[in-house]
């Protein structure tokens, strides 16, 4: 696990246990940093996470996007992806938009079509 505490990752092991991150188990992401990958992908890996979990998480991602490392983020959470560098926005497996983040995150036309933009109580507005 040496490789993973010099990628930055706090970890906390229980005897015979998972990875445990914010309260949440990830058996995987840990295993998968230490083989070095030039190429990551992570499935909702912030979805269960509160705002400082995503934080260290997306801390944690840059540091390896700053080593040369690919990572591919699957999420149904912009605000998780907002540090992405490019956005594929899927729509029945299709690709319905891809371009720099900050380009697909200001078209709010683009985003009330595609049913991703909500109010403050968590209702699509789209």
């Amino acid at each position: 696990m040496e490789a993973v505490a010099v990628k930055g990752l706090t970890y906390k092991y229980w005897p015979g246990g998972p990875l445990v991150l914010n309260g949440i188990d990830f058996n995987v992401f840990p295993g998968d940093l230490a083989l070095d990958p030039q190429v990551l992908v992570v499935d909702e890996v912030m979805s269960p996470l509160d705002s400082d979990g995503k934080k260290r998480v997306a801390s944690i991602l840059d540091k390896l996007r700053a080593a040369g490392k690919s990572i591919i983020i699957v999420e149904h959470d912009l605000e998780a992806v907002a540090f992405a560098d490019r956005l594929m926005v899927l729509n029945n497996g299709k690709s319905a938009r891809f371009d720099r983040t900050e380009k697909v995150l200001a078209d709010r036309d683009f985003l009330a079509e595609a049913g991703l933009l909500y109010d403050d109580e968590g209702l699509n507005t789209g």
